[in-house]
């Protein structure tokens, strides 16, 4: 689920929240409005037929209490808000209030509204003579004018709930447009393209966020091409370059370091360093690492290695620890490695050609000493 339904479906459980409260508040409002309106409209009804039998009993000429009152009922009619029975003395009914024929044409109330809005039942028994009058709450009429509004309420609501998501989830798609350009340049950026670049933006945090994503673009591709030109220069360089941890394997081995020793980079990463080592120098080598790795600098000693074929190569070797930037801890150090063995050779060949002078000097000065024996011999 992407951001934009997220944030229309949390807006929608917010406006559904909303709309329920209101109902819920509406409806407790209509309910306390029929308690009220029932229980009005029962007391009036008490008191008017209390009335009725009260003129009764003080005009014994009008007949029996229960036949005027009958008569009374009879030409009332129905009464708002309550039923009416009148019963004679062995309990045969002698009235019923008529149903009410308040909007009797519309459909009646779902089961829940009514339960929700209808009021206790309240029941008034009088006794009279010759029968019994009970009068019972009927707050149905109340219950279907009050369904009949909620009803429209109901369904204004549902369409503006609807129109209002329609709305809400354009306008989000609307606002959230540069989320697009955003998550593909992050993409490509995650796929190794450095050169990507975010469009400026007339939101202000969607700007903020372009500036600095184009910003951390140019610095990454700043460090990578100063680190390719550092690999470059690592790879072209006439001395071997060798990187090794702190268990002493090699870690990085240039292409000079190839071409010398013979190894290729397969065949050497993760091996000892002493493998290119004699037993002779193995000694020497420990030395060195456990210089460097105390934080130590070696530089230009002369040593002997082992080539893949076994040769033996002179070199001059430097040291220098190799130390992370955000721990400053030593992981590791770092070696380079200048074949000598020319140098040696001219070394050698330059002492021979000496000791050779020299020789030649003492064979002349004999030669001479002889010349001026004979000489003096003369």
């Amino acid at each position: 689920m992407n951001l934009r339904l997220r944030l229309n479906l949390l807006i929608t459980v917010l406006l559904l929240i909303f709309f329920i409260s209101m109902g819920y508040t509406i409806m407790k409002g209509s309910k306390e409005s029929i308690q009220e309106g029932v229980e009005s409209a029962n007391r009036v009804t008490m008191q008017l037929l209390d009335t009725v039998i009260i003129s009764s009993a003080q005009n014994p000429e009008w007949g029996y209490t229960h036949e005027v009152l009958k008569k009374f009922l009879e030409e009332l009619g129905h009464v708002r808000s309550s039923d009416i029975y009148l019963y004679s003395l062995q309990g045969d009914l002698l009235y019923q209030s008529p149903p009410s024929k308040y909007r009797a044409d519309d459909l009646p109330p779902p089961k829940w509204f009514l339960n929700s809005l209808a009021p206790k039942e309240h029941i008034d028994t009088r006794t009279i003579r010759f029968g019994k009058l009970i009068i019972k709450t009927n707050p149905i009429g109340a219950i279907k004018e009050s369904w009949s509004k909620m009803r429209y309420f109901f369904w204004i609501t549902l369409i503006f709930f609807i129109l209002l998501n329609v709305l809400v989830y354009w306008m989000l798609g609307f606002w959230l447009r540069p989320l697009t350009p955003m998550v593909n340049a992050i993409n490509k950026m995650g796929e190794g393209d450095f050169e990507v670049r975010l469009p400026n933006f007339n939101l202000p945090e969607f700007a903020a966020i372009a500036s600095n994503f184009n910003r951390m673009g140019n610095s990454l591709q700043a460090k990578i091409r100063e680190n390719q030109r550092l690999a470059l220069i690592a790879q072209q360089t006439a001395d071997a370059i060798l990187i090794h941890d702190l268990q002493s394997k090699i870690s990085f081995w240039n292409a000079s370091a190839e071409k010398i020793f013979g190894y290729s980079s397969k065949e050497i990463l993760g091996k000892s360093a002493y493998i290119l080592t004699s037993k002779a120098h193995e000694n020497e080598l420990r030395k060195n690492f456990q210089l460097v790795h105390k934080g130590k600098n070696i530089h230009n000693i002369e040593s002997q290695r082992l080539k893949k074929n076994g040769g033996v190569v002179n070199v001059a070797i430097t040291f220098s620890p190799l130390i992370d930037p955000i721990s400053n801890k030593i992981i590791g150090d770092i070696c380079s490695m200048r074949d000598i063995s020319e140098k040696k050779i001219a070394e050698e060949s330059k002492l021979k050609l000496e000791e050779n002078r020299k020789f030649t000097q003492l064979i002349q000065s004999h030669i001479e000493d002889e010349r001026r024996s004979l000489a003096r011999e003369l």
